[in-house]
């Protein structure tokens, strides 16, 4: 019986952890979302290149990161990290390929939420 206490307990500290984790990776992608549409309309429509957006992408990306480690894959990680360098690299080149990979991006982004919910489909 106490054993099964126990048990109860710690599937109930996995849940709310899972729960608040879960939480965190949607605010963080929300943000993160808001940021890439604010550069893709910035560069698709007024041809802004000088790459704060860029930047404020990056920042608010490493401010999350020591948490998102823990939680989402690493190679989920390693490529936003290089879609971010392909658009750093098309910005500064002034190139309008840096509205595919800000495309590219906010898929990968978009992505991560839906990957980290707790579903059925995510556990089968």
């Amino acid at each position: 019986m106490k054993g099964l206490k126990v048990s109860c307990v710690l599937l109930a500290v996995v849940l709310l952890t899972n729960i608040f984790l879960v939480m965190y990776v949607r605010t963080t992608v929300e943000e993160l979302l808001e940021l890439v549409d604010t550069a893709y309309e910035n560069i698709l429509y007024g041809k802004d290149y000088s790459g704060e957006y860029v930047t404020d992408i990056c920042l608010r990306l490493e401010d999350s990161l020591t948490v998102m480690r823990i939680v989402i894959n690493h190679g989920e990680i390693d490529e936003i990290e290089s879609c971010l360098k392909r658009i750093s690299g098309a910005v500064s080149a002034k190139s309008d390929d840096a509205v595919v990979y800000l495309n590219e991006l906010r898929f990968h982004i978009d992505n991560l939420y839906e990957r980290e919910m707790l579903s059925i489909g995510n556990i089968f």
